[in-house]
């Protein structure tokens, strides 16, 4: 399983080195991903699609403090020109789809060796008892296959974010599966919300289509209808996702 390193840690608009202790900083800075600087890449595997970091990128920091900068459920980023939806690891029952933490474990040739767990805890999206709402999973910490439950607003110094990334095609390769379903469609400045109704070769319709913003090359990206549709043209299109997805960031 190979290694890259691409990409750092920004606290604050700087970029730092991955290990950073958030508690340290008393006013609850912003968090993000950017560009990778020399001396602050982070180390990520890849597994099914994904790429995930291999230790805890920032310690000392809350579930809450990761939920307020949209990275639990998660956020578009871009990284050496490529887009990424940036998360943390989800954490389902074992064996089930949802235990992504299990399954990267299971793909790992030596998890000891290419995951670094040096007793820290991850903090993760599912909550394992839906009836304790303020009760958060973490993963990790001895055992690498450990499981706990600590306070979401709990910043202890071994507990820390261990972000996954998903790449963002422009254009999704099954995006006829979305042919029925609401759509955000971007294109520089311009957004357009709507129902895929078809798509070929060149362009895309939108069926109900609301603007949401008007960019500088509205008029070369898409046509309006009477019918209350747009036609997009592909070729310009930044990229398309479902509304349901798009609307954890806001």
């Amino acid at each position: 399983m190979e290694i890259k390193k691409f990409g750092s840690l920004i606290i604050r608009s700087k970029p730092v080195l991955p290990g950073r202790m958030y508690y340290r900083y008393k006013d609850h800075p912003t968090i993000t991903l950017g560009a990778s600087t020399p001396g602050n890449e982070i180390e990520w595997l890849e597994h099914d699609g994904l790429l995930i970091a291999t230790r805890n990128i920032l310690t000392g920091v809350s579930w809450d403090d990761l939920n307020r900068n949209k990275l639990i459920l998660g956020k578009r980023v871009e990284i050496v020109g490529k887009r990424y939806w940036v998360r943390t690891m989800k954490n389902g029952p074992n064996h089930t789809p949802d235990d992504e933490w299990g399954h990267f474990l299971d793909a790992c040739p030596d998890e000891h060796l290419l995951w670094d767990i040096s007793c820290s805890y991850s903090w993760c999206i599912n909550a394992v008892d839906p009836l304790k709402p303020d009760m958060k999973d973490l993963r990790g910490g001895s055992a690498a296959r450990g499981r706990s439950q600590y306070s979401n607003n709990s910043s202890l110094v071994s507990f820390g974010w261990r972000p996954v990334l998903e790449p963002i095609s422009p254009i999704p390769p099954d995006i006829d599966t979305l042919i029925g379903v609401d759509v955000v469609v971007k294109s520089q400045g311009s957004t357009i919300h709507g129902k895929l109704e078809s798509v070929s070769a060149y362009d895309l319709t939108l069926r109900n289509a609301k603007i949401k913003s008007f960019g500088g090359n509205f008029k070369e990206f898409a046509l309006n209808l009477p019918d209350g549709s747009v036609i997009a043209d592909l070729s310009r299109i930044d990229f398309v996702l479902p509304l349901e997805k798009t609307a954890k960031e806001e």
